[in-house]
């Protein structure tokens, strides 16, 4: 089913503006935080995402936890264009089916290898391509 989405996506790409909002924000964080990445580092953003939405720690819905203050820099620009692909939507579509190989991936935070975070309560669970990701100390 999924391979028939793609295969139709990408002969009407208009299609991306039926995607879900959940599916949309999840698609913008993976555009903006792990476009340059593999599959894997893409799944691996988005696991972030919905395993923060499944926190008591943060909001409760995908969107939420995308646009929460304070949590990814790019949301901060007041000039934000809003970036979506039929890549990142697959991804996204495929990140929350929990159909892929992190379900049972534990990290709630990441960073691209550029930025350097004074984190001192975290435990990194991963390196996956130019991200380092994290969980809490328990």
């Amino acid at each position: 089913m999924r391979a028939i989405i793609l295969a139709l996506a990408l002969l009407y790409p208009h299609a991306i503006g039926t995607a879900g909002s959940d599916t949309k924000c999840l698609a913008e964080a993976i555009y903006h935080e792990a476009r340059g990445e593999s599959l894997l580092g893409k799944l691996a953003v988005a696991q972030v995402v919905i395993n923060r939405m499944r926190s008591p720690k943060f909001p409760k819905t995908v969107c939420g936890v995308v646009y929460q203050p304070g949590q990814f820099s790019w949301t901060r620009n007041k000039r934000l264009v809003r970036r979506l692909d039929i890549n990142t939507v697959y991804v996204a579509d495929l990140a929350l089916s929990g159909e892929h190989d992190l379900k049972h991936f534990t990290a709630t935070y990441f960073h691209n290898h550029s930025v350097k975070p004074r984190w001192n309560n975290l435990v990194k669970v991963k390196v996956i391509g130019h991200h380092t990701f994290y969980k809490e100390k328990q």
